[in-house]
């Protein structure tokens, strides 16, 4: 920024939040582009899962589930919340236009070392009952990957472990229910 580029930074952006208000002070002073890459936010996929739920196909979305979990390299310098969730967030805040949550909880276990954390769980509470879960883990044998998006007149499933033609799962009318009789 000071040597007046714009700047494609690889999340997380910093490690504290006056380091990030630094920079973005920076990038306004100097007119430039100050950009964190949460290129998962521009995956063909999430595009079209965007295009889906703003279309209102969905109907009202109430619930999002995120998981992203890998054994994997461990990091040192940074916990699993500020390596693996900030994908997710990112698609998330998309996918909700951009409102804020009203209420966010975090809740991480160290397993392997005493000040990282390994093991996170986030809910996020939006406007309108919709409530999102995003858990991460670099403990989890497994590579997962995948974001389920559930609306009232349909679901979503992002899988991005599949083959690109597999990623993107729609499932409309999924429920049937009138008030007074049982769901189907």
């Amino acid at each position: 920024l000071l040597a007046g580029k714009d700047v494609f930074v690889e999340k997380p952006i910093t490690l504290n939040v006056s380091e990030a208000e630094e920079l973005c002070e920076l990038a306004k002073e100097h007119s430039k582009t100050l950009m964190v890459g949460h290129v998962l936010r521009y995956h063909p996929c999430i595009q079209k899962m965007i295009d889906i739920i703003h279309s209102g196909e969905l109907g009202a979305i109430r619930y999002i589930h995120c998981s992203r979990k890998n054994l994997g390299k461990i990091r040192q310098e940074e916990n699993v919340l500020w390596s693996f969730a900030p994908h997710d967030i990112s698609v998330v805040m998309a996918l909700m236009k951009g409102t804020k949550p009203l209420h966010v909880r975090c809740h991480g276990q160290k397993h392997l070392h005493p000040d990282i954390h390994d093991v996170t769980d986030t809910h996020l509470e939006f406007p309108g009952n919709c409530h999102v879960h995003i858990s991460v883990n670099w403990l989890f044998p497994i590579k997962e990957q995948i974001m389920h998006v559930v609306g009232t007149k349909g679901m979503l499933t992002f899988d991005d472990t599949k083959p690109l033609a597999e990623k993107l799962v729609k499932c409309s009318e999924y429920i049937s229910y009138q008030p007074g009789s049982i769901p189907t």
